[in-house]
């Protein structure tokens, strides 16, 4: 038998190992892509919900395409190292290009939402077409890559579980590593354009290196392959399967990937709802998690598959342990408030995610390991001879991200909205259960009774799984304590409505709260929706981002503007309002009416798409730092909302104090100015509201009190301590002067580079909101109410004195927070001194008593 010089060797593993090497740092690219996209397309969709659908769609038809085209010409001969290096060219170079392609896609957007007669689902529809026809060019190149390398890579068919499940693991690995650098390094420090260019850079580096290798050596196969001899003698002792078998295979593997993505749907929709996961890096977490498990089972496979006498009962096997530990997954998220309380209060940023990563490992590791375990043995058992290799992997690859889009598109958009998630769950796990019974019933290589044994056991499972669903899911929800009043579960997201003690009610989409009834809340509530139809001169045509409770729609309308248009992008959050029909007037029952339209839509898209003009914009956004509303804070939101209102419009956007840092909060401030230069802040003890004018804020003294003076809307904001026009006009903090002081120069918001979004390790300690209050100590209540007009010397002496007030019972309630009690003693009796009508003091007082009888 003829033998390879040991130079070959030696090079051909040096070469071998570059390539793998190569094959990871693709991996990652890919993913700083998937995650760069998605962020690029949120403002496109306005939500990225519809965002990740688009381009997760794209990544797998594109895999799906690639690796089935790729994988028949590859088998066909010539340089595959040179091929490869032509892919890895073509993904980068199109990579550079996406970022302008998109953006020059506005105009045909607007020209697609006047063909579809306003039809959001027509729209919807022909957008995703258009981006999912951009996307798979780039997309199917990449899933070119493993047929092709496979192909370079399997120098015997008795190893194609090792090579293949190889290259699968490590590209995986390097997935799971692009997605860490992506979400907490790249975006951060670079924008979505930098790190589009970062990967383009990788792709290109990868195309060089691959095309100078395949100027030494570009087929290592009939180097490092057995003579022909010893290969005929492999063709001899190889135990291919049956056709109807091998057809199976393929059919069960798209069974599975379709299980596969729809627990990555509902295991996402679940643990955001239990660990309150609203931001970029939190929710990658569980991307990273799912993609380790899958590398890991990968690797493990490719060690092991080949050693499996019946690899064909070892798929039947790993397909109802699959199913078994989809089930078990509910138990498992039973488990993670256990989990959280053993990791004890890590406080810090990293403490936070080490916790996240926690529970997130108790619900996926093992089957996700299980699924990674599945490609190497699907490629043992589909690739039988050498010939056909790249054919057989191509075809295996597209057959599992095939079955991935199916089920991706199915519990995201039909399971969840229809049958709930715990019945989802079970439906995929029961997809699972199904194909390793199937499996082990065609097992050639078993005996009649032990196939009958083992997929008898399996029928008790496949029971399990059709059980009538529990309250799990429900009872889940509740985790943030009350009663669940309300549960409402669609694509769009999950949202329930909690019950507290004295009547508090939370509205919370996906586990977040978004709108509470404390006194707080609804003070802001009211103020933002009244504000800027008190100080506008004749508002009658009145656009409101995002319905919320309706408490915020209801202030608007007791002005009675002659139009409102509510835009609301989540069908369970207007479902829920008659839960709220103390605060918001009954304002559900006249939605619909000639007077109050409502528009389902983002607040964004409608804002670009349509032509009508407003005299009021109240923009009711949830908080900057979600991977949602952060669209809603930059400044090309903020341009487009100015391009939409008319002459002399007012705009108000809510802008919180909790969760965000000193910097993050003079950004959002700092932008929204650039955009109106006429902007004032409207403090509540808890929020702050932006209030952009056209031209310098001048407040009519006589049209506020007049307006005021109506019973309906005195007697709404006197609940929440705003009705007169003293005590209204101490809620304005900052004037346009202060404003200005305020933010200095620095960084602005923008959609490239959203700063807002992409903070988290810098918030630890922020949830009070203290860090922005303390930064608005030496600026808040500062002036004059020097806007303040049309006001006689006693009004205005009574407003100042109000002011005057405020500050000090401003000041009291951050030394408060602070624990500094001697302080907010000292400022609650100086408001009080001036002005007994300083409730905010009173309260200070009250607190300061009850702290002093607890201890």
């Amino acid at each position: 038998m003829q033998q390879e010089p040991a130079s070959q060797k030696i090079h051909g593993s040096a070469a071998e190992a570059l390539i793998v090497a190569l094959f990871f740092l693709s991996g990652t690219c890919s993913l700083v892509y998937q995650i760069a996209w998605v962020r690029l397309l949120v403002p496109t969709f306005g939500m990225s919900v519809l965002a990740v659908s688009t381009v997760l769609t794209s990544f797998m038809a594109g895999l799906a395409l690639g690796s089935a085209l790729f994988g028949r010409l590859v088998d066909r001969g010539g340089r595959v190292l040179r091929t490869y290096a032509i892919l890895e060219l073509g993904i980068g170079l199109f990579a550079l290009l996406l970022p302008f392609v998109l953006g020059g896609m506005e105009d045909l957007y607007t020209e697609l939402y006047r063909f579809s007669g306003g039809s959001r689902s027509l729209f919807f529809l022909m957008r995703f077409v258009l981006i999912f026809g951009v996307l798979l060019i780039p997309t199917t190149l990449m899933g070119a890559t493993l047929p092709v390398l496979s192909k370079w890579a399997v120098r015997r068919i008795s190893q194609v579980g090792w090579s293949v499940g190889r290259l699968y693991a490590v590209n995986t690995f390097g997935a799971a590593f692009g997605c860490v650098l992506a979400a907490f390094y790249l975006m951060e420090q670079l924008g979505v354009r930098g790190t589009t260019y970062v990967a383009a850079a990788g792709n290109l580096a990868i195309a060089a290196v691959a095309f100078l290798l395949s100027l030494k050596r570009d087929d290592p196969v009939t180097v490092a392959t057995a003579p022909a001899a010893s290969e005929a003698l492999e063709k001899l002792t190889a135990s291919p399967l049956p056709r109807r078998l091998t057809g199976f295979i393929l059919w069960g593997f798209a069974a599975s990937g379709f299980a596969a993505l729809g627990y990555e749907v509902v295991w996402t929709r679940l643990l955001s709802v239990i660990l309150r996961l609203t931001t970029t890096q939190s929710l990658s977490i569980i991307l990273i998690t799912f993609l380790f498990g899958l590398a890991l089972g990968g690797a493990a496979g490719a060690r092991l598959v080949d050693r499996w006498a019946n690899p064909f009962g070892a798929f039947g096997r790993i397909e109802l342990l699959l199913g078994l530990f989809g089930l078990g997954s509910v138990a498992a998220f039973a488990a993670i408030p256990r989990v959280l309380v053993w990791l004890g209060s890590l406080a810090s940023w990293q403490g936070h995610m080490l916790r996240l990563l926690a529970a997130s490992f108790v619900v996926m590791l093992l089957p996700t390991f299980l699924m990674g375990l599945l490609f190497p043995v699907v490629a043992k058992l589909h690739a039988p001879e050498l010939r056909s290799l790249g054919r057989k992997i191509g075809n295996i690859y597209a057959a599992n991200t095939a079955g991935a889009i199916l089920g991706a598109f199915v519990t995201g958009f039909v399971l969840i909205p229809v049958i709930g998630t715990q019945r989802t769950i079970q439906s995929l796990a029961a997809v699972n259960i199904a194909v390793g019974a199937a499996a082990l019933l065609l097992d050639p290589h078993a005996r009649r009774r032990s196939r009958w044994t083992l997929a008898v056991l399996a029928l008790p499972i496949l029971l399990l799984a059709l059980l009538p669903p529990s309250s799990f899911v429900v009872d889940l929800f509740g985790t943030a304590g009350g009663k669940v009043i309300y549960h409402d579960e669609d694509t769009a997201g999950t949202v329930t409505v909690q019950e507290y003690d004295a009547g508090l009610r939370v509205l919370r989409v996906n586990g977040a709260g978004e709108v509470p009834t404390d006194l707080e809340s609804l003070r802001t509530f009211r103020l933002l929706g009244s504000l800027p139809m008190l100080l506008h001169p004749d508002p009658q045509d009145v656009l409101v981002v995002a319905f919320g409770g309706g408490i915020t729609l209801a202030a608007v309308e007791m002005l009675e503007p002659r139009k409102i248009e509510v835009v609301e992008l989540v069908p369970g959050v207007v479902g829920a309002a008659p839960l709220f029909a103390e605060h918001n007037n009954e304002v559900f029952s006249r939605l619909g009416t000639e007077r109050l339209e409502l528009i389902d839509d983002d607040g964004r898209n409608h804002l670009l798409r349509t032509e009508r003009r407003y005299d009021v914009i109240v923009v009711d956004a949830t908080h900057p730092g979600t991977s949602d509303s952060w669209v809603l804070y930059t400044e090309e939101f903020y341009r487009l909302c100015k391009q939409r209102l008319k002459p002399g419009g007012i705009i108000a956007p809510w802008l919180p104090l909790h969760g965000l840092t000193e910097q993050d909060y003079r950004t959002i401030v700092r932008t929204f100015l650039k955009v109106f230069p006429h902007t004032s802040v409207w403090l509540t003890p808890g929020y702050s509201v932006m209030l952009g004018t056209g031209s310098p804020l001048k407040i009519d003294y006589e049209q506020l009190q007049r307006r005021l003076g109506s019973d309906d809307v005195r007697a709404s904001l006197a609940e929440v301590e705003l009705g007169d026009p003293a005590s209204y006009l101490a809620a304005l903090a900052l004037e346009e002067e202060g404003v200005a002081r305020y933010v200095g120069p620095g960084a602005i918001n923008t959609d490239n580079l959203p700063l807002i979004s992409l903070g988290d390790r810098m918030r630890t300690g922020t949830g009070s909101g203290v860090p922005v209050l303390v930064s608005l100590v030496p600026y808040a209540y500062a002036h004059g109410h020097t806007s303040v007009g049309h006001a006689t010397e006693s009004e205005l002496a009574d407003a100042r004195q109000r002011l005057r007030a405020r500050r000090h019972a401003f000041l009291g309630s951050v030394a408060l927070r602070l624990g500094d009690r001697e302080r907010a003693l000292a400022q609650a009796k100086q408001a009080l001194a001036i002005d007994a009508r300083e409730v905010e003091a009173g309260r200070i007082l009250g607190r300061l008593e009850a702290a002093v009888a607890g201890e």
